[in-house]
């Protein structure tokens, strides 16, 4: 299913970058969509500060 999600995502990704670009005529649009959406992918992906710490695993 993670991997679907990923293939869907990436075929969605170019599709959108392709558009904006058409409207536009110019990368730096594209560039802020792409870069929005790695760190929304990164914000998801990783735990927030604080959590997960080696110490809570030892109690």
């Amino acid at each position: 299913m993670f991997n679907g999600f990923g293939n869907t995502v990436g075929i969605s990704t170019l599709i959108i970058v392709g558009l904006i670009l058409q409207a536009t005529g110019s990368f730096e649009i594209a560039l802020v969509f792409v870069a929005a959406m790695a760190e929304q992918t990164c914000s998801k992906a990783s735990p927030p500060a604080g959590h997960g710490d080696r110490k809570s695993h030892l109690a």
